[in-house]
């Protein structure tokens, strides 16, 4: 199940010829400093592996699929494992770290959604059990132009039919026929007592953190949908 395309504009992703991580890095320490490596779906539901390289507050490399489409970017530090992100070419987003800055949530207005492994090298071959398991952590809800952690949030999964909940109350029933073995998507439908809509779970590299999106019928992304990132039990 594809995501309505919501903005037309470039795609989030490049890179930038002639720096190196070797280099000093601009702007202030992140904490956020390596190769970051994941799966990506864009506003039309394609899929693609996603590369970053983050130097100081900047990321200096940045390809879609391995290719370099010559686009940077910059963090800034909002909150608490939040980093608002702008692009060379307009795109704006926020990128949401967990607890260790090893995994990475990645947001933009233009309809892209992400999860990035700080240290990987590739996609391993997923499988449809893989989301199996009890997984717990943080959810994010935008208000504005801004994306917070509001709540304490977990997902029990088995066979593809998943329980999520919220510390704000929030509590729905995930149900994901459709899987993507290459990129680790699984995609499908959500219910809760108010609404319904779409959902979609995607998993890192290394298996061990999840990132999920619930977003209800006619909504506008990101402004009306509810994400998480949430770490294996």
């Amino acid at each position: 199940m594809k995501i309505p395309v919501i903005a037309v504009g470039a795609v989030l992703l490049a890179g930038c010829g002639g720096s190196s991580p070797d280099d000093e890095c601009d702007g202030p320490a992140l904490g956020l400093d390596g190769r970051w490596f994941g799966s990506v779906e864009n506003a039309s539901g394609l899929l693609d592996s996603l590369e970053w390289q983050i130097c100081g507050s900047q990321i200096i490399d940045e390809r879609l699929s391995g290719i370099d489409f010559g686009i940077t970017g910059s963090l800034v530090a909002e909150g608490a494992g939040v980093y608002s992100l702008r692009f060379s070419d307009g795109v704006r987003g926020w990128l949401i770290a967990d607890d260790r800055e090893r995994y990475g949530l990645v947001i933009t207005q233009a309809g892209e959604f992400a999860l990035l492994q700080r240290g990987a090298i590739a996609l391993p071959l997923y499988f449809y059990e893989d989301l199996d398991g009890v997984w717990s952590g943080w959810e994010a809800q935008t208000s504005g132009q801004a994306i917070t952690l509001a709540a304490a949030a977990s997902l029990a999964c088995s066979f593809g039919f998943c329980s999520a909940s919220a510390a704000d109350g929030w509590n729905a029933t995930l149900d994901f026929p459709f899987f993507d073995s290459a990129f680790g998507l699984w995609q499908g439908d959500y219910a809760d007592v108010f609404d319904s809509g779409i959902a979609a779970a995607l998993l890192s590299p290394d298996r061990r953190q999840v990132a999920t999106y619930a977003c209800p019928e006619g909504f506008s992304w990101p402004r009306d949908c509810r994400f998480a990132v949430l770490g294996l039990d």
